[in-house]
């Protein structure tokens, strides 16, 4: 028997409940009451969070109970703990959360690796990374584990060129493959500060992208320097998905962990959008 090469959770019982039961439960929760707010929209790309789901569960709920499940996705998001290159895959078998193993598409890797010369395999960058962990949970209720997913963490970039760059490679793997790929970026918008500021930086930031334009993202943090974590991997799906062909980017939900800890004085803004 072939040993199957598993990435172990680093954030379960952190970031999500650490026991099958009870996260199954929450999780299927959080869908629910995101699908029960309109009809299901066919995403190309996606935006969701990836605090502790007590605090972003509900953002994160709004976009994954509105969208038809897909059976492929490229899970982008930024690296926290600087270990790894730039720009990592990994190519772990599967990676395993308290509702089983989620697998690795290696096929879809490989086209990454091979499409995009940015992209490098690199295990250190997601060994102690929760951004794309916590989107796992999510998808394997949704599709009752029934999919298969590209990781790839991103540090900011020093030339924001290379955002663009990416997104444009990863674009064309997802139309060369003929198959239907949706594109996640994860990402918090802007952290430890009062609740009336965040929201007012994270508008600007949410306001680009409600434009399908990632260059003016990009700018609009540089400018405004806001701590939004994930703009890369935001940018990067969003010069992907405009090379496909979407037609409108739409905000399912925003909110702050004061909806959560009642503290206003120091926030993370959380925002849940769909790109179709």
């Amino acid at each position: 028997m072939v040993a199957i090469d598993r990435r172990m959770p680093y954030a379960s019982g952190l970031f999500y409940l650490g026991y099958e039961e009870g996260l199954r439960r929450e999780v299927t929760k959080l869908i629910e009451a995101g699908a029960a707010a309109g009809n299901k929209i066919g995403a190309k790309g996606i935006i969701v969070p990836h605090a502790g789901y007590e605090y972003s569960g509900p953002e994160a709920g709004a976009v994954y109970g509105r969208i038809k499940p897909a059976k492929k996705y490229i899970i982008i998001g930024p690296n926290h703990s600087g270990f790894g290159l730039p720009v990592s895959l990994d190519d772990s078998d599967v990676w395993k959360t308290p509702l089983g193993d989620a697998r690795v598409d290696q096929e879809l890797v490989e086209k990454i690796v091979a499409a995009a010369p940015t992209v490098q395999i690199s295990r250190d960058a997601h060994r102690l990374e929760h951004s794309i962990e916590v989107q796992l949970p999510f998808l394997q209720v949704l599709t009752t584990n029934d999919f298969a997913f590209a990781p790839i963490s991103m540090q900011g970039l020093a030339d924001a060129r290379e955002y663009r760059r990416v997104g444009l490679d990863l674009a064309d793997v997802v139309a060369e493959s003929h198959e239907e790929i949706i594109i996640v970026a994860s990402t918090d918008f802007t952290h430890y500060e009062p609740r009336a500021y965040a929201a007012k930086m994270d508008k600007l930031a949410i306001d680009a992208i409600l434009a399908l334009d990632p260059d003016r993202l990009l700018s609009t943090v540089y400018e405004n320097d806001i701590t939004m974590c994930g703009y890369g991997p935001v940018a990067t799906m969003l010069y992907a998905v405009n090379k496909l062909g979407v037609s409108k980017a739409e905000l399912m939900k925003y909110g702050s962990s004061a909806d959560f800890s009642r503290d206003e004085s120091s926030v993370v803004g959380y925002g849940g959008m769909v790109i179709e």
